[in-house]
């Protein structure tokens, strides 16, 4: 009787990865198919991000608050807390944005 040794890693790990990661943009994908996306900056970035999260914050909490009454916040605390959460959310995109702006710059 032949047992053969258990393995937990992948004897085809390395065949499996011969697309990089950074050679998938979306971004020039599409310039090839003549769709060209608007590029924005840092800030507006941050805005917008920091919007979104307020906005399905709120009318999350708006709307559980419907449906279960136990749930149900007061509104300058609701406003409140999501704007907390967006203004994180918006700081930390536009962050990330400058970074990837600045590593750009370098190359």
């Amino acid at each position: 009787m032949h047992i053969t040794p258990v393995s937990f890693t992948s004897a085809n790990a390395n065949k499996n990865k011969q697309i990089k990661k950074d050679d998938i943009d979306l971004r020039s994908e599409l310039e090839k198919e003549g769709i060209t996306l608007p590029t924005f900056t840092p800030a507006q970035t941050g805005l917008i991000n920091g919007a979104g999260w307020f906005t399905v914050g709120f009318l999350l909490d708006r709307l559980l608050g419907k449906i279960f009454k136990s749930m149900k916040t007061p509104l300058k605390l609701s406003l409140g807390i999501n704007a907390g959460i967006g203004l994180v959310a918006g700081g930390m995109a536009y962050i990330n944005e400058k970074r990837k702006a600045m590593d750009v710059n370098k190359k």
